[in-house]
C-alpha cells in the first residue's frame, strides 16, 4: 500500500471515529473494539489479538511508526 493510498484509507475512518467518539477516551474504546474486531476476523485470540496490540505499541515505542 502507498502513502497515498494509506492516507486515503485512514481520513474517512479517522473522520468516522471523532463524529462518533467525540473525547479521546471513547475513541481509544472504539479502537480497542476495533483490534479484537479484527483480530476475531483473522481466528485469532484475544491473547492472540494482545500480543499483537503489543508489538504495534513496542512499533510507536521505538519510533518505527510516525
Amino acid at each position: 500500500m502507498s502513502h497515498e493510498q494509506h492516507k486515503e484509507a485512514l481520513l474517512p475512518l479517522l473522520r468516522e471515529i471523532t463524529a462518533a467518539a467525540p473525547t479521546e477516551a471513547d475513541q481509544w474504546i472504539l479502537l480497542e473494539s476495533l483490534c479484537l474486531g479484527i483480530g476475531k476476523l483473522h481466528g485469532r485470540t484475544p491473547r492472540q489479538t494482545a500480543e499483537f496490540v503489543d508489538a504495534i505499541a513496542e512499533r510507536f515505542t521505538t519510533g518505527e511508526r510516525q
